[in-house]
């Protein structure tokens, strides 16, 4: 089997379907939601900098958090990538769309549908041990839980909705991670036994 071949092999998880596209905009979303929200630690309203488009519908809807954490690996491997180029990776932000006082969040939203991608072909693709599921999606609940704010609710029930809609997103980016990871697993096991 030729190079040419196996690539367009192992690329074909990113042929797009509904289920896919859907669980990407979804992701997308969040990494533009979060990219606005982050606007909120600049003090840019304090320095005179106008906000980005939609921040005052955004701000504290809880997107900041799920978007971190969705973006993690794009921002491990930036730094592991332009840390010995220096300069180069400093000159091309500017080129990034811009909104308003924030970048657009590009690498995360191609990230977010090679993600999807490869979760969504994952799901279909490896069937996974009994109660992986349940499982998945009670820690996925869980962690989000705990990285939304759900705990401090009942002292601080102001929060509700900010807390409520980053549970509901850090939720769905935990899930995609762990049906990814599984299939990323399977994939390795599968190309180890030949």
């Amino acid at each position: 089997m030729d190079l040419r071949r196996r690539l367009q092999g192992g690329l074909a998880f990113l042929r797009p379907n509904p289920v896919k596209l859907a669980l990407f905009l979804f992701l997308a979303f969040v990494c533009v939601a979060g990219a606005v929200e982050s606007y909120a630690f600049v003090d840019g309203e304090d320095l005179g900098i106008p906000p980005p488009p939609l921040y005052e519908e955004l701000r504290g809807t809880g997107f900041w958090v799920p978007w971190v954490l969705l973006s993690a690996p794009v921002w491990v491997l930036g730094a592991a990538v332009c840390s010995p180029l220096g300069d180069l990776c400093g000159a091309l932000s500017p080129l990034l769309p811009s909104l308003g006082p924030v970048r657009f969040p590009l690498a995360s939203v191609l990230y977010s549908y090679a993600l999807a991608a490869w979760a969504v072909h994952s799901a279909s693709e490896f069937s996974p041990p009994r109660g992986f599921w349940s499982i998945a999606g009670l820690a996925s609940a869980l962690a989000a839980a705990l990285v939304s704010g759900l705990p401090a609710v009942p002292a601080y029930p102001e929060i509700l909705p900010m807390a409520a809609s980053g549970w509901a997103s850090a939720t769905v980016v935990f899930a995609t991670y762990c049906v990814a990871g599984y299939g990323l697993w399977e994939a390795l096991l599968r190309g180890r036994r030949g």
